[in-house]
């Protein structure tokens, strides 16, 4: 397969990780989020959580988390969950849902755990492992309930010899949902699962930026361990001639400064910062060629096909008022 026939590569867009959202880039904010996280999944403490505000890339860097814990520890098992803040729906079975066991229509609450419990030590004696990491994003729906099902899952994994240890992701009021559990006495389930805080620092950089750039340059690949980076996916011809998006970041950054206003821009979200470079590819692969570069126009483009002038207007209009 050569990936200089641009038919070839026209003919795999469609499942390209940019074009499906199926991508993670290591930020310097989850490095440095992980680094707190994976010392105490290490120690094996029960339970940590980290909290930021809404949009801040708390998912992306929940998921990149379990990517990184089964890279470093292959013989722990890391699963992944999303609370639901629908009080209708059952904790308990989302979590078998999420651990892809097989649900039926009715099942008992005891049946789940069961499930729960046979399944976590099934995924260990594979790995030859004890130790459990539940990673719960969107954490402050959690009720008091939906705590007090975890800490019966913790025992009972705990009377089999495994250790389990809980990470958080979740918003600022996740902060209330502690001192509410505080207020109720439920000092067990504070200690056992939101007794270590972690601010989670989503604020962007021209530095974060930059490497946000160079990962797309050189680090992500499609195909995978093929060579060909993202950038030289889209733009093979200017790769070629030396083109790299990490180059160009400081006039990219200027212009997202002019458009967003400078003491905004530390608190875009980062899914509009991604937009912005997903934009710059696909679209710029029309005009590939050795003399290619990124002109002011082109980036606006990539600017207002991300639609962060449109969330910027809307943010700063709420705070205005």
């Amino acid at each position: 397969m050569d990936l200089n026939d641009t038919d070839i590569r026209e003919r795999m867009l469609d499942k390209h990780p940019i074009i499906i959202k199926q991508y993670t880039v290591i930020t310097p904010m989850i490095k440095d989020a992980y680094s707190m996280i994976r010392e105490m999944v290490w120690l094996r403490h029960t339970g940590l959580f980290m909290y930021a505000t809404p949009r801040m890339g708390k998912s992306r860097c929940a998921l990149a988390v379990m990517e990184l814990l089964v890279a470093e520890f292959p013989d722990k098992y890391p699963a992944y969950h999303i609370a639901d803040s629908n009080r209708m729906a059952s904790f308990t079975r989302d979590l078998v849902v999420s651990l892809k066991l097989v649900k039926k229509d009715r099942e008992s609450y005891s049946l789940m755990i069961e499930k729960i419990i046979l399944h976590v030590r099934s995924q260990l004696s594979k790995i030859g492992g004890n130790h459990f990491v539940l990673i719960i994003d969107e954490m402050q729906q959690l009720t008091l309930e939906n705590y007090e099902t975890l800490l019966v899952i913790h025992n009972r994994l705990t009377a089999e010899g495994i250790s389990m240890t809980t990470v958080g992701f979740g918003q600022p009021t996740i902060l209330k949902r502690r001192s509410l559990l505080i207020t109720m006495k439920a000092y067990n389930l504070v200690a056992r699962f939101l007794s270590e805080a972690i601010q989670f620092d989503g604020c962007l950089s021209s530095e974060c930026f930059m490497n946000i750039l160079f990962q797309f340059d050189h680090e992500k690949q499609y195909p995978v361990d093929s060579g060909w980076s993202y950038t030289r996916f889209f733009l093979p011809k200017a790769f070629a001639a030396g083109f790299r998006l990490s180059t160009q970041h400081e006039r990219i950054w200027h212009l997202l400064e002019i458009r967003v206003g400078e003491s905004f821009l530390p608190s875009v979200p980062l899914e509009y910062i991604f937009r912005i470079v997903e934009a710059s590819l696909v679209y710029g692969r029309k005009h590939d060629g050795t003399e290619f570069t990124l002109s002011d126009d082109a980036i606006n483009s990539a600017l207002d096909r991300s639609n962060i002038y449109e969330y910027m207007e809307l943010i700063k209009g709420i705070e205005i008022e």
